[in-house]
C-alpha cells in the first residue's frame, strides 16, 4: 500500500513537473512576442518621426550654433546635388547632407547618378568644371555655384580620419549666398609660397565666404576689387613700380597682408623696396633678432628658443590664466 502510494505521488509530482514546464514556455513565448512587437513599432515610429538622435561622441551628425544662423539667414533657395553611383553614396555626407536638409526648407539635396541619367547634371550650374566625378557635391544658388569633393571633408593622419564635413558644407552654403564675396587676392613673382601649398588657407577662406584669386601686379595693377592682398613668404623683392602700385593702394585704404620669414643671413637689407613699403606704417622686417636675457625662458640652451610667459594687460589676462590651468 506504501509503494503504490509513493507511486503514485511521484507520478503526480511528474504531472506537476511538466506543467510548471509548460507554463514556463508559454511566458516565454508570450514575452518574446512582446519584446519583437515592441521593437517592431519602434522601428516604425522612428521612421515617421522627423527628429533624430545623435549617438557618436562628437556630435558629428548635430548641426552647431554657427550652421544654425547661417541656415535662418536664408533667404534664397540652395540646391545640392550629391553625384554618387546609387548605392554607394558616402555615408557620413548623407546624414549629414540629411540634417542640413531637415533643419532648412531652402535646402534641397538630390542624389545623382551621372552614368545612369547624365541629363540630371545638367540641371546644375557647374561653373567652369566641364566634368565632375562621384563623391563630387555642386551647391547651387542662382548663378553661383560651388563644387566641394567628400574627400576633402577628411583630414587624414597616423591617428585616424578627422570629418571636417559640416564645416566645408556651411562654409559652401555660405559661398554660394553671399551677395559680395570679399576677394582676398595672393601675389606670385617674388618666391612666395606657391598656391597649392596654401590649399588649406584658401579652404578655410573660401569657407568664411571670400573668394581667393592670384594676382601678378606687372601684368593686373592691383585691381579695384581687391579687399586685401596678401604676399605669402616672398624671397625676392618687389620692384620700384610694385612699391608704386603698393604705396598708392595702401594710402587709399587698401589693406596688405605681408607673411615674411625670418632672415637669417648677414644681409640687413635683403628687402628694400618691400621693408619701406611696410615702414610707413611702423613696421620694420630687417634682419634683427629679439633676445630674452632669462635663461629660465629657454626651451633650450639657444637664447631663440624661448617659453612664452604673459604679462599683466588686458588683452593678454585671458590667455595667461589659461597657461595656469596647463
Amino acid at each position: 500500500m506504501e509503494k503504490k502510494q509513493k507511486q503514485k505521488n511521484a507520478v503526480l509530482k511528474s504531472a506537476a513537473v511538466r506543467g510548471q514546464e509548460r507554463k514556463f514556455w508559454r511566458l516565454a513565448a508570450v514575452s518574446t512576442a512582446v519584446v519583437l512587437l515592441i521593437a517592431i513599432f519602434a522601428t516604425l515610429l522612428a521612421y515617421t518621426l522627423p527628429g533624430t538622435y545623435d549617438m557618436t561622441s562628437s556630435r558629428i551628425f548635430t548641426l552647431t550654433e554657427g550652421t544654425d544662423d547661417v541656415l535662418a539667414g536664408l533667404t534664397k533657395p540652395v540646391k545640392i546635388g550629391a553625384v554618387y553611383a546609387t548605392g554607394k553614396e558616402e555615408t557620413m555626407v548623407k546624414a549629414l547632407l540629411g540634417e542640413y536638409e531637415q533643419a532648412s526648407d531652402l535646402i534641397t539635396v538630390e542624389y545623382l547618378d551621372a552614368q545612369k541619367s547624365p541629363a540630371l547634371l545638367s540641371g546644375y550650374n557647374l561653373g567652369d568644371a566641364q566634368t565632375v566625378s562621384n563623391g563630387t557635391l555642386i551647391f547651387n544658388c542662382g548663378d553661383r555655384v560651388k563644387l566641394l569633393n567628400d574627400d576633402d571633408m577628411y583630414t587624414y593622419g597616423t591617428n585616424g580620419n578627422i570629418f571636417y564635413g559640416e564645416q566645408d558644407i556651411t562654409g559652401a552654403i555660405r559661398y554660394v549666398t553671399t551677395d559680395d564675396l570679399p576677394v582676398v587676392y595672393l601675389t606670385t613673382g617674388h618666391g612666395e609660397t606657391a598656391e597649392s601649398d596654401l590649399s588649406q588657407a584658401e579652404a578655410l577662406l573660401n569657407n568664411e565666404a571670400y573668394e581667393v584669386k592670384p594676382l601678378v601686379m606687372l601684368e593686373d595693377d592691383i585691381p579695384a576689387d581687391a579687399d586685401i592682398v596678401v604676399m605669402a613668404s616672398p624671397t625676392s623683392d618687389i620692384n620700384d613700380y610694385e612699391k608704386g602700385l603698393l604705396d598708392a593702394y595702401l594710402q587709399n585704404g587698401g589693406r596688405f597682408l605681408l607673411l615674411a620669414d625670418p632672415f637669417l643671413t648677414t644681409d640687413f637689407d635683403a628687402l628694400p623696396n618691400l621693408n619701406a613699403v611696410t615702414s610707413e606704417f611702423g613696421v620694420d622686417i630687417t634682419n634683427n633678432y629679439v633676445v630674452e636675457g632669462n635663461g629660465s625662458y629657454h626651451l633650450t640652451s639657444s637664447a631663440l628658443y624661448l617659453i612664452p610667459r604673459y604679462g599683466d594687460h588686458e588683452f593678454v589676462n585671458t590667455l595667461s590664466e589659461d597657461q595656469k590651468l596647463l
